[in-house]
């Protein structure tokens, strides 16, 4: 193989960190909770706070995700493009296991995954889904 062939051909290396350097990877983290009180609002305004904690120490940072609230179950897939934020809130969710007045009975993280190419929602959302 001569100069001219090595210099064409795609190293997967270079292919990879040149769409890392466009697109940062994505970390998601997704878990379940039982809810311990029948107000639904609370967990998704508990979760709102901590994004506006979020946004000022983590300036720059794009949070994405779905939260549903369904019966007394709570639903949450987070997106982040800085795995910092990720083990934030995994404190968070331990914090509020640990404490005698959460709001949630139980917590079970389901997955957290990172280097994600792309991300599944374009922005953060909740949504509460009655059951009839």
């Amino acid at each position: 193989m001569d100069q001219a062939d090595e210099e064409r051909r795609q190293n997967l290396y270079k292919v990879c960190k040149s769409l890392r350097t466009t697109n940062p990877p994505i970390s998601r983290l997704m878990y379940v909770a039982k809810l311990d009180t029948g107000d639904h609002t609370h967990a998704k305004k508990n979760f709102e706070k901590l994004m506006k904690e979020w946004i000022g120490q983590y300036e720059g940072k794009h949070i994405t995700g779905l939260m549903l609230i369904i019966a007394n179950f709570h639903w949450h897939l987070l997106e982040v493009d800085d795995s910092a934020v990720i083990f934030y809130m995994l404190e968070d969710l331990k914090r509020q296991k640990d404490e005698e007045d959460s709001i949630y009975a139980n917590i079970s993280v389901l997955a957290v995954t990172e280097e994600n190419p792309s991300r599944i929602f374009p922005e953060w959302a909740a949504r509460t889904i009655p059951i009839s």
